[in-house]
């Protein structure tokens, strides 16, 4: 033996005794059925004839039906109005930044508890291509792809002027 090595080998045959014994993996069963290449001939699955019969009834029971609304471009253009568009009106707190407009929207919301109406402000950043916008202006915003990291909202239309504006 040489000197490096340690003489004491007692303390590892010990650290094996304390572990769990290891599971030993399920047998594997076999398949339940046999893969196609070795099945008789007789053995394949006969074909199903009722099936066509369905399918050519379904065409009968669409020719008098009218074509769905969205399939024309200008009905698909459409549908957004429909639904309604998201859009929040706000007061404009900031008009500093060019093109951009920072919009304050209040909201009232029920305390859990008290019951009380407690009014919240959520800060939007909205694109104002025109820059027709002024401070204190009420103004509608929709929501559009994002134009940078903190504005997704562009300017639809100035509702109201604020009281000290010139134009």
């Amino acid at each position: 033996m040489s000197p490096r090595k340690s003489t004491s080998t007692t303390a590892r045959p010990a650290a094996k005794r304390d572990k769990a014994p290891a599971k030993k993996a399920p047998a594997r069963r076999p398949a339940a059925h046999p893969p196609a290449e070795a099945r008789p001939p007789e053995a394949a699955p006969a074909p199903v004839e009722s099936a066509p019969a369905v399918v050519e009834s379904a065409p009968a029971a669409t020719e008098g039906a009218p074509a769905p609304a969205e399939s024309t471009p200008a009905a698909a253009a459409a549908a957004p109005a429909e639904r309604g568009v998201r859009t929040m009106t706000g007061r404009v707190v900031s008009n500093k930044m060019h093109k951009t407009i920072a919009v304050e929207i209040e909201r009232l919301v029920r305390h859990p508890t008290y019951g009380k109406y407690i009014r919240r402000t959520t800060k939007l950043l909205a694109h104002d291509e025109s820059g027709v916008s002024q401070e204190g202006d009420l103004v509608t915003i929709v929501p559009c792809r994002p134009v940078s990291r903190r504005k997704a909202w562009r300017l639809l239309a100035v509702v109201g002027k604020a009281a000290g504006s010139r134009s």
